[in-house]
Order: structure tokens, then C-alpha cells, then sequence
């Protein structure tokens, strides 16, 4: 962290200036006033007012702005202390769709460029004073969470950092119940605590996820006072945003000027006349398919030339692409949540300079067709000017007219029909996407319709017109015409009991989904990916697999049962849609018979499993299939590519996680290079499987360079091959001795070359996947031997930096727990692993690090080697020391069970348990100057922390009464996150 300059003033009135600069068109009266509402001291009050619980915003109104405002809020209380800070430093955006909300995203990151591009004005004031919140730190920090990812957590590496994250329900609820899905358990309490401290929660479409909002209540009341004996007053609050919020309380709603304003105002009033047709013919049949097909070829015909086809379900989307197709190829765009986000975003790209939402945009030289699902409801800011979308509920119709005439234009004449299939004409309610809503807003719209074309204008003014004007018949009238909003389970103190118990976690436990969605709701999401190089042996696969972990850009979203449906050779009964939301379909696994070539990888957090057995399979899964099966997945739109293609391993690789890998295998150098990789081939060819001769490694820079140079231009984001010569580029930039380093043998034959360090990318702003799912790496790897003593002093000093402004002094109990955190490390026998040999560490100074692999440490008995017992943990150790330790007695007496336990779960162990050790060989330490001479004696007559009289799960529950569940999860991430840090920069950078 760098030093801080003072900060420059802010006020309120600099907003629309602020906001000017960031998109070269001022802001909509209701974002000042909310701001300016925001930043206004309550009566009586000293310091600004809360978020209000709901903005009432309808589509196209801006609200994705209220990043914006929460961004200048912070900046605008950048001097206060959390406990009078109302602006917190995390903001999440989450809607309850499986794909992200990209305009969201794609906002967020566009004011980290402004503001790192701002040499002066509102901007570099705001950046400046975000940097002082972040510590001298990037002022912002943006990031997406894609369904579930394995180390997913970039997020979470810093409590201070201003960070924006796009996200899911399911992917924030489970974070904030302790159990995140595709995380590591020790990793959970890190996730809970960030999320429910110092945050704020814009719940988008909040009427879609009615469960999660009850649950959002319910997190709120229990990290309240009431629930903690010392409760932390960090800010935390959710808003409701939704044109009919559902929840009580504080609302913001639009007003006169609002409406009079000369860009929103059209927005709002602009007609969208929609016609209704209907079909008589069921939505599985490929005729109702052609209907929709050919009402947009005649809006075609008519002139129309941006034109929405919007569906319910993802195979419906398929037959209706697939027609258009026939008809002009290369217009016929398909865009569903089912897709790989390289995929997605290579499509949005190459179509969002003619279908974005601008004033001034080049025109298409044919009709552009995008047939989407649920996804284009909530998706890219996409605007056309013609709209055939099937019969849907009411909400959902608003939300996919949000996309026609987006801008209001009075010089655009918007078309669009809505076609109804046999099932939204009779009276069902067993409709699995939007249940009886489905045929309720069919009659609804019959009622409303205006002349024999059978015309409903879907204007939101208009919409909000033809409802009722009393209030409790509009409710009353547009929860009939809504998909069904279960009520979440109850949420009891026993429920938090058992989530906040991460490690290990108590059986049985409690389904945080039902919380999420309902009961009998919610549909579970895997993430798939494809590898062209899984040997046909499986018992090496995680071997392959390990040489370039799945990272998020690579994996499509799939629901469960469509993984499990297809280990077994068969399809879904029923097709949910795109959406999160729904009932699954029940699917009786023990009926069907696994195929023994549709063989998976199960890539899960400390573990990694092969199977064909689809029980296997649970929500929240990294599913790795070869790709020679990748024709057979009917999951989504794959693009049309060969095997080797369909692995896009190394750009991902590159992309989150900043770093340069090439797997040097001859038929994925082929594909991917084509005939520039031949000298690298047979270069690669000669060589044995795990020792290549050193003379070669300068041919092998030589021919990275060739392929390197292949492809200088595009975005190595959206270009695969831009990726790849980026990748041979930095790899032959490593000297001969570091790329023979960076060699490794390939288990199913050839090689991998491995860049040792981050890739440095202009422009890029996605921060890199972090990678500590191994605890013990974590703790004792670094690029060069780490003593103990600077080790501490600098996780000391990143905790004090990091705890300042807690609560009741609460910074100094965090510090010491820093300052005593690794003292078990000096066990004998872990300071001969570190050093390599019992001779080297009797003759050196203490270690917290080495450069050693931890594949490569001694852990035999001979030779005076480490026999460190099975499960040994550092941290117990350390405890055991600290309570013996001055720096303990100098503190305080009320914080030491705070300091001890800090201590010991500084890796995510001990809530509540420990793990069992058997250690029969207790040792004495080496000196270390603060600690007293009787520790080796007081060793014998200790208890093995894993005994329930340890007093670990004691002091466990003692604290989590004291500070709340998520109050206790904070502070152990204050101290977890210091740790990361600093042992990241010490992996980095050798010292």
C-alpha cells in the first residue's frame, strides 16, 4: 500500500459533472435526487441516510446507474469511519438469471477505465478518494461470478478495496450462508463475512426472486445488535429494484420530472404497439417454431431491421435459429444463457455496434435476426426496432419490451407480436417456467387488446395505466400475472447455527437453495467445460486437467439434470427455459443406465474424481468432458468448431488468471496454429517425455517467437488467436533457463510450458482467479526462503492496515493475533521441511517459507528428515504457543478469545472442530527470543486441539455469540485476507 495524499473536497452538487464525464451525457433527474436523497443528513442525524429499500424503476430507465450513485456515495464519505460510514465498499448487482447482467458489468468496468484515464476533474477527485478508501490502492475493482466456479474468489482478497460484482442469486446467497457454490469450505467463512460487512445488495428484478429477498430480511435481523453481544457497525443493505417491488418500507419511485424529461420522458410514453396471435399449436411442435420464424422474415419484409425473437425455452430458440439460418446465415444470431462467456461475449462484441442502445449507430446492410431467451430480458443493451417474443407472464413481457424502441426515438416505428401457444390459450397452471401467470396474462392481454388487430400497447406508461389505480388491486392483480413467488423456509438461529460451521460441516445439514428459491424451486447449475487432451486412461485425468485448472470464461452454465440426463443417452423430459428460476424435472436416475463412454471429470475444491455414475454430479460441479464428445452435448450453443477448438483452455488461463501456458501436444498445435507450428511439432516430437535437452530450449524460444508474431491484432478477450500469440510471445520473453523451468511433462504425452508469473496486459481489467484452495501452499510457499520474523512483521502490519476503524479496539486484538499467527511453524520438524534438511535448519534463522514445492519436500525419517504427523496442522500449534506468549499478556484479558481463535482459523480450520492429529513425537522449539523456556515441558501436558476439551469449539461458539455469525466470519477475514496477501506478493516476488 502506498502513502496518502490528502483527500480533495466532493460534494453532491459535483454528481452530474461526475456522472457527465463518465458517459458523455448527463444523468435522469431521479439519479440526482436519489444522490442527492443519499447524501443529505437524516433529521436529527449527523450522518447521511441509509439506500432506501426499493427504487421503483420500469425498463430503460437507467437503473443500472445506480452503480454510479453508490460509487459517488463512497467517494463522498471516503473520511468516515465504518461505523459512520453509510456507503459501503462492495456493491453487488445480482438478478436472478444465469447470465449475468453484462450492461452491468460492462458499466462497471467502463468507469475503472474513465477514472484510471481522469487527469483531473470530478473523476480524479473520485478516484483519488476511492484509492485512500482502498488503502493507496486501484480505486475500483470490477468482477463477474459465473455460475459457480472453482476459485472463483478474486473478490474476496482485500475487506477495503471498492469492488463491484456482477453476480447470480445463487451465487451471493450461498456466499453469504456460509456455503459458497464451487468454493472451498475454509474458504467460506472469507465469502460470508465480506458479503454481509460493509456491502450493498441491488436485488434487480426483485419480483423474480421474492425467496432470496426474504432471505436478504432475514440475514439483516441477525447481524443486527440484537443478535451480538459486540455487534460490528460496518454498512451493509439490499434495494429492491423492480417496477412493482413486492417488500415494505422505504420506496423511491419516479415523478413528474421524471417524466417531463426530454430523454427519459419518450422512454416511458413512446407506443409499442404489440399484436396478439394466436397459434392453437403446443410450443414442443416445430410448426410453432415456423410461426414465430415467419412473423419475423414479414417484419422483415415491412423494413424492420433489428429484429428480437425471444422465447421461453433454449430448444425452441434452437429450431427458430436454425430456420432463420436457412433463410441468411450470417444475420441469424443465437443468444442464450447456455453459452460459454468467451462464446457470449465474441457475439455481443461483433453485434453491439449495430444493436446497441445509441443514438447514433451504423445501419445494418440486411436484417439482423437475434433469436434469444430469458437471457436478452436482462442481458446486453441491445435495442431493436421489431419484436416477436412467445406469450410469457406479464413481467416478463415488459421486461423483453424493454428492448424495442429502447431510446424512445419518435423516428423509429417499433413492430412486434406476441404469439401464444396452445398452452397459454387453456386454462393450465402447470406451465414449469411461469405456472398459471402463463394463462392469466394470455386472457389478460385478450382483454386489453384494441381492434381487430388485437393491439396492446406495452409503452410502461401505458402498462401502468391499464392496471388497476388502487393499490391493493394492483397488487393483488399483478401477482396473478407473475410466475408463482414461493415463500422461503423460515430462517431460524438454528439455521445460521449450522451454516456458520464450515469446517467441518455438520451432517446433516441444511439446503441453503430452499432459502435461495423455495422449496420445489430453483433450477441446479453446473458448469461444463470441454479439454482436447484427456488421455483415455481416466486415473490421469486430473493430472491433465491440473496442468491449466477450468476457470470461468471456458465453462457454459448447464442445469443439472441436463448433465445427468446426458451420462445417461438421454434428454430432459422438459426444457425450463433460461432462468434460474422454475422446478426441475423429476428424473429418476436409478432407471437409466450409465454409458461407460460418457465418462466426466468432477473438478471440485481439494479433490478431483472421474465417474459415469450422474448421481455423482452435484449442484455447484466443474464438469470437464472430453471434447470429441462436445457434438453429442445438447446443452447450449457450442459454436460449430473442431475437438481441439472446442478447448479454450489456455486463452481462459490467460484471461482470469493472467498467465501465459501452452500445452506443446501435436494435435492442438496443429489446430490451433496450423502449418507455423510445424517446426515447433517436430522440435517437440524428438524430445523425451520428461527430460528435453537444454539445447533445444533455445529452438523452442525461436519458434514461439514464429508463432507469436501470427496474429498481432484484436482482443485476446474476444480472439482466441490473439490470445494464443499473446501466450507464445510471453513465453519465449523468458530466458533459456526459466523456460526450461517452465517446462513440464504432459501426463498424457509432450509437454506444458507453464509461466511462472502474471502476464502484464494493458487494458485489462479483470482482475486474475486467485488460486489458495491449498492452505498449506498458502502458508509455507514462496519464490525464494522467507524468514519467519519478516513474514510476520508484514502480515502485522497489512492487519493493522486492513482492521483499522473496527469497533471497541478490535484493530489491536487483530494485529496480535498477526504478530502470533505462524508460531507453530517453528515445530522442528516443519522447519526441516522448509529448509529441506534437519542440518540446514539447525543452522539458519527460523523460516514461515521456501521455494521448495511442497511435491518436492522431505517427510520420510531418514536422514534426519521432517515426520510431521498426518494432518498436521501450524496454526493449532501456534495457538498452543501464543497463550504462553508476552505479546497474549499484553493485550487486553477480554480479547483473548479473540486473539487465540483468529489464530487458529487463519487458514479456515477450527469452526468448530479440528482436524484429528495423532502426534506421538512432541519436540522441543528452537529459540525464538519471546518465547519462555517452559513451553517444551508445557507441551507434554497439553490437549490435542481435535479433543472437545481443547477448548477450540468452546471459544468458537463463546465468540460467535459475541459478535455474530458474521460479525466472527469479518474479523477472521481481516486477518485471513493479510495472510493472502502478503503470501502473495511473497510468491511473486522473492525476497
Amino acid at each position: 500500500m502506498t502513502a496518502l495524499a490528502p483527500l480533495p473536497s466532493l460534494s453532491s452538487r459535483d454528481f452530474p459533472a461526475f456522472f457527465q464525464a463518465l458517459h458523455g451525457f448527463p444523468p435522469f433527474p431521479w439519479q440526482v435526487r436519489l444522490l442527492r436523497d443519499l447524501a443529505t443528513p437524516c433529521s436529527g442525524a449527523q450522518s447521511p441516510q441509509a439506500w432506501p429499500d426499493s427504487l421503483a424503476l420500469p425498463t430503460a430507465s437507467g437503473k443500472t446507474a445506480c452503480i454510479d450513485i453508490a460509487l459517488f456515495h463512497l467517494a463522498l464519505q471516503a473520511e468516515l469511519s465504518p461505523d459512520k460510514r453509510a456507503a459501503p465498499r462492495r456493491i453487488f448487482f445480482c438478478v436472478d438469471r444465469r447470465i449475468i447482467v453484462d450492461q452491468a458489468f460492462e458499466r462497471a468496468r467502463l468507469i475503472v477505465r474513465r477514472l484510471r484515464e481522469a487527469a483531473d476533474g470530478p473523476l480524479s477527485t473520485v478516484r483519488r478518494r476511492l484509492s485512500h478508501l482502498a488503502g493507496g490502492d486501484a480505486p475500483l475493482a470490477v468482477f463477474q461470478l459465473r455460475g459457480g466456479m472453482y476459485r472463483d474468489d478474486a473478490w474476496a482478497t482485500s475487506p477495503v478495496q471498492p469492488t463491484v460484482i456482477c453476480t447470480t442469486v445463487d451465487q451471493l446467497g450461498s456466499r453469504l450462508l456460509f456455503r459458497g457454490y464451487g468454493i472451498s469450505p475454509r474458504s467460506a467463512p472469507i465469502h460470508a463475512g465480506l458479503a454481509a460487512n460493509d456491502s450493498l445488495i441491488f436485488l434487480d428484478e426483485a419480483h423474480c426472486s421474492e425467496p432470496f429477498r426474504q432471505t436478504l430480511d432475514a440475514i439483516r435481523l441477525f447481524r443486527s445488535p440484537r443478535w451480538a453481544e459486540q455487534h460490528q457497525p460496518t454498512p451493509f443493505a439490499f434495494v429492491e429494484m423492480s417496477a412493482t417491488p413486492r417488500g415494505d418500507g422505504n420506496r423511491f419511485d419516479l415523478n413528474d420530472d421524471d417524466r417531463a424529461d426530454k430523454r427519459l420522458g419518450p422512454r416511458l410514453s413512446m407506443p409499442k404497439p404489440a399484436t396478439i396471435v394466436e397459434t392453437r399449436l403446443t410450443w414442443r411442435s416445430d410448426g410453432f417454431a415456423a410461426a414465430l420464424a415467419e412473423h419475423a422474415l414479414r417484419f422483415a419484409e415491412e423494413g424492420s431491421v433489428r429484429i428480437a425473437v425471444m422465447v421461453n425455452r433454449v430448444h425452441t430458440a434452437l429450431r427458430v435459429h436454425a430456420l432463420l439460418k436457412q433463410r441468411d446465415a450470417d444475420t441469424a444470431v443465437l443468444m442464450i444463457g447456455r453459452m460459454r462467456p468467451l462464446d457470449r461475449d465474441a457475439l455481443v462484441a461483433r453485434w453491439a455496434g449495430m444493436l446497441a442502445a445509441r443514438p447514433q449507430r451504423p445501419e445494418p446492410p440486411s436484417p439482423v435476426f437475434v433469436v434469444a431467451t430469458q437471457c436478452l430480458e436482462v442481458g446486453a443493451d441491445f435495442d431493436f426496432d421489431a419484436l416477436v417474443t412467445e406469450c410469457a407472464s406479464l413481467d416478463a413481457l415488459r421486461q423483453r419490451s424493454g428492448r424495442l424502441n429502447r431510446l424512445g426515438s419518435p423516428n423509429v416505428k417499433p413492430r412486434a407480436a406476441i404469439v401464444a401457444p396452445i398452452e397459454a390459450t387453456v386454462d393450465s397452471t402447470d406451465d414449469p417456467i411461469y405456472g398459471p401467470a402463463l394463462h392469466e396474462t394470455w386472457k389478460w392481454l385478450c382483454g386489453h387488446a384494441k381492434g381487430k388487430a388485437r393491439v396492446v400497447d406495452f409503452a410502461p406508461d401505458a402498462i401502468d395505466d391499464a392496471l388497476p389505480a388502487d393499490g391493493e388491486r394492483r397488487r393483488q392483480t399483478l401477482a396473478a400475472l407473475s410466475p408463482p413467488a414461493p415463500d422461503a423456509p423460515v430462517m431460524l438461529p438454528a439455521h445460521v447455527d449450522l451454516w456458520c460451521q464450515t469446517e467441518p460441516a455438520p451432517a446433516p445439514d441444511s439446503d441453503v437453495a430452499l432459502f435461495l428459491h423455495g422449496p420445489d424451486r430453483g433450477v441446479p447449475i453446473v458448469s461444463v467445460c470441454w479439454r482436447a487432451d484427456l488421455p483415455v486412461d481416466p486415473e490421469r485425468w486430473d493430472e491433465v486437467v491440473g496442468l491449466i485448472p477450468p476457470s470461468s470464461p471456458e465453462c457454459m452454465p448447464v442445469p443439472l439434470h441436463a448433465v445427468r440426463a446426458w451420462m445417461c443417452g438421454t434428454k430432459p423430459e422438459d426444457d425450463l427455459g433460461d432462468t434460474d428460476h422454475g422446478a426441475a424435472p423429476d428424473h429418476d436416475l436409478s432407471a437409466e443406465p450409465a454409458m461407460p463412454d460418457r465418462r466426466v471429470l468432477l473438478w471440485r475444491p481439494q479433490e478431483a474424481r472421474h465417474t459415469t455414475d450422474p448421481r455423482e454430479v452435484r449442484p455447484g460441479d466443474v464438469v470437464v468432458i472430453s471434447s470429441s464428445l462436445a457434438p453429442t452435448c445438447d446443452f447450449g450453443h457450442l459454436p460449430e468448431v473442431g475437438a481441439a477448438l472446442a478447448d479454450r483452455a489456455e486463452q481462459a488461463h490467460l484471461i482470469v488468471r493472467r498467465r501465459a501456458a501452452l500445452r506443446l501436444r501435436p494435435d492442438l498445435l496443429r489446430a490451433w496454429y496450423g502449418d507455423a507450428a510445424a517446426p515447433l511439432i517436430e522440435l517437440v516430437a524428438g524430445w523425451q517425455h520428461d527430460d528435453p535437452p537444454q539445447q533445444d530450449i533455445e529452438l523452442l524460444r525461436e519458434s514461439l517467437r514464429a508463432i507469436g508474431q501470427s496474429h498481432k491484432t484484436g482482443d485476446h478477450r474476444l480472439d482466441p488467436a490473439r490470445a494464443r500469440a499473446i501466450i507464445a510471445a510471453e513465453l519465449r520473453a523468458l530466458s533459456p533457463a526459466g523456460l526450461l523451468r517452465a517446462l513440464k511433462p504432459h501426463p498424457a504425452g509432450g509437454f506444458a510450458i507453464i509461466h511462472p508469473h502474471r502476464v502484464d496486459l494493458p487494458s485489462v481489467d479483470e482482475p486474475e482467479e486467485t488460486d489458495f484452495s491449498d492452505e498449506s501452499q498458502e502458508s509455507s510457499i514462496g519464490a525464494g526462503p522467507i524468514t519467519l520474523r519478516a513474514h510476520t512483521q508484514r502480515v502485522v502490519d497489512r492487519a493493522r492496515a486492513y482492521s483499522a476503524g473496527l469497533a471497541c479496539h478490535l484493530e489491536d486484538a487483530v494485529a496480535c493475533a498477526a504478530s502470533l499467527h505462524d508460531l507453530g511453524k517453528l515445530d522442528p520438524r516443519f522447519q526441516t521441511m522448509l529448509a529441506g534438511s534437519r542440518l540446514r535448519a539447525l543452522g539458519s534463522e527460523p523460516l514461515a517459507k521456501s521455494e521448495v514445492p511442497s511435491a518436492q519436500r522431505p517427510f520420510d525419517p531418514a536422514g534426519g528428515r521432517s515426520t510431521l504427523p498426518r494432518n498436521f496442522r501450524h496454526e493449532f500449534l501456534s495457538a498452543q504457543l501464543a497463550v504462553l506468549h508476552p505479546a497474549l499478556r499484553d493485550t487486553e484479558p477480554e480479547l483473548h478469545d479473540l486473539i487465540i481463535h483468529l489464530v487458529v482459523t487463519h487458514h479456515g480450520y477450527g469452526r468448530p472442530l479440528a482436524p484429528v492429529v495423532t502426534d506421538e513425537s512432541l519436540c522441543d522449539l528452537p529459540g525464538f527470543d519471546a518465547l519462555p523456556a517452559v513451553v517444551a515441558e508445557a507441551r507434554t501436558s497439553w490437549a490435542p486441539a481435535h479433543r472437545l476439551d481443547s477448548g477450540v469449539c468452546d471459544r468458537f461458539w463463546r465468540l460467535t455469540r459475541r459478535y455474530g455469525w458474521w460479525g466472527l466470519a469479518y474479523l477472521e477475514a481481516v486477518l485471513r485476507l493479510a495472510d493472502r496477501d502478503v503470501s502473495r506478493q511473497e510468491q511473486e516476488q522473492p525476497t
